[in-house]
């Protein structure tokens, strides 16, 4: 059988958006950063909002990347679940969102959505994503470092 590897956690890159979250924060801070009327000319919230921000961004930074190397060990040295068959009980998240993608394999669920900030898959049926019901698959996954219970995706290949 031909498979076709449609995602892969070893090709994935850190996540810049929720990073960028934080630097917002600093840039509002150093923006505001003077205020005439305090007794030192510093506006406390600035140093808050600018301390909040780094401390933001570099938590997301190792966290990412932390789960990043994990599942791409995980993936290395073959210690990932593998599940192959048909891909059943298809529920796609809307376009708008406010709701997971899930299916299930062997009777394996798997549930994602696009807001999830993760390394492992998560690009939806609605943003893209290359799964639908009835699609012969083989994943490899592991259990989920962010969402406990759930099963992290961290290679799918569909039968061509």
């Amino acid at each position: 059988m031909e498979y076709t590897t449609v995602f892969d956690v070893s090709q994935r890159g850190t996540d810049w958006f929720p990073i960028v979250i934080g630097i917002v924060f600093v840039l509002f801070g150093l923006a505001n950063i003077k205020n005439k009327h305090s007794i030192k000319g510093i506006n406390p919230a600035a140093i808050i909002a600018i301390i909040f921000g780094i401390l933001l961004s570099i938590t997301i930074l190792v966290f990412q990347n932390s789960n990043i190397y994990s599942y791409r060990q995980i993936l290395a040295q073959n210690r990932a679940k593998v599940t192959e068959g048909v891909i059943e009980n298809f529920h796609p998240m809307p376009r708008q969102g406010h709701d997971t993608e899930r299916f299930t394999v062997n009777g394996i669920l798997f549930e994602y959505s696009d807001y999830f900030s993760t390394p492992a898959f998560n690009n939806t049926s609605s943003h893209g994503g290359p799964l639908k019901s009835g699609l012969y698959v083989r994943i490899y996954y592991t259990e989920s470092r962010e969402f406990a219970g759930d099963n992290a995706i961290l290679r799918i290949e569909i039968k061509q």
